[in-house]
């Protein structure tokens, strides 16, 4: 196993039973674990500190930047997290060797598969957090295929609105 302070490791939709024995092995040695109330809940009977991943982001960085050091951390991810992910947060706060990454499957690959379509040439923005109109570039290029990633502000609904506000 990787000497990483921090493993940041994806999961999906299937919880545990969807990671690998490596990612489930840092999970059981880890003190702290750290992720979104959602993925959290995949783990009711894990004894450690848990950090809930909300709105403040920063303030869940700097109880790492305390914590990693002394003690195994495992932070959960949705996906890949170097994919539109906690992975950019993490890199930039912490040194490389101290992070170790184990993706997940990403909802976008999911989302070609479920329609049986590649996707290597589609084009992803991501509106999570973000403004709509970041998905103007996209669409300006007259993109063949774009995937959006949503969040309960820029939902579907509110994603239809705007794109019939654009032609």
């Amino acid at each position: 196993m990787s000497g990483a302070a921090i493993a940041v490791i994806g999961i999906g939709h299937d919880g545990p039973c969807g990671l690998s024995p490596t990612a489930l092995a840092h999970i059981a040695q880890a003190q702290v674990l750290a992720g979104g109330k959602r993925h959290l809940a995949f783990f009711p009977d894990w004894q450690g500190d848990r950090l809930v991943i909300g709105a403040d982001v920063q303030s869940v960085v700097e109880r790492l930047k305390a914590a990693y050091v002394q003690r195994k951390t495992v932070v959960l991810a949705s996906g890949d997290p170097l994919f539109y992910g906690i992975g950019r947060v993490l890199l930039e706060a912490f040194p490389k060797d101290d992070l170790l990454f184990l993706p997940h499957v990403s909802s976008v690959q999911l989302a070609f598969a479920s329609i049986k379509e590649s996707w290597h040439d589609a084009c992803v923005v991501s509106l999570h957090g973000r403004p709509m109109q970041a998905l103007l570039p996209a669409l300006q290029q007259r993109a063949a295929k774009i995937a959006v990633l949503t969040d309960g502000h820029n939902h579907p609904a509110a994603l239809a609105q705007f794109l019939r506000a654009h032609g």
